[in-house]
């Protein structure tokens, strides 16, 4: 995650300016008790504890950052797993309920072959029209049904 990135990059940074600050600090407070500063030694030893303070919970961040990256790593990896097991069943699914579809378009087109044959022996003959091309549309259907359980 970028977001875990950027908080790593950051404390790199806290910890790199406290390894730059800290021996000049030092340097700072030695001069000012060979000069017999005192005000001053203890400010500057107050800012290198300050930093050091900061530097160790920054490396402490960094630790528990990758921690957490790696237990979302984990959790990625899982849930891909899941996904992947999900879109088969899926694809199961799906395919029982074309040939579901199928058996329905079977039994759709007897139907309406009975109906056009009685519409017919009546003498109806534009019901028996339509229904003939309700029959061929239904067989294109079952067609392209069959054909995608093939694949």
């Amino acid at each position: 995650c970028v977001c875990l990135q950027l908080a790593v990059e950051e404390a790199r940074s806290v910890i790199s300016n406290a390894e730059e600050r800290i021996p000049k600090l030092e340097e700072e407070k030695k001069a000012a008790v060979a000069k017999k500063n005192f005000k001053d030694a203890a400010k500057f030893s107050a800012e290198t504890k300050a930093l050091e303070t900061d530097k160790s919970q920054a490396e402490t961040s960094i630790v528990d950052l990758e921690k957490d990256a790696a237990a979302a790593r984990e959790t990625e990896s899982q849930m891909e797993e899941v996904v992947a097991g999900l879109e088969s069943e899926l694809a199961v699914k799906e395919a029982e309920a074309r040939t579901l579809q199928g058996k329905h378009l079977s039994i759709t087109i007897d139907m309406l072959n009975q109906a056009m044959e009685a519409a017919a022996a009546g003498e109806n003959y534009d019901e028996a029209a339509e229904l003939q091309n309700e029959i061929q549309i239904a067989e294109e259907l079952k067609k392209t049904i069959e054909s995608s359980l093939e694949t």
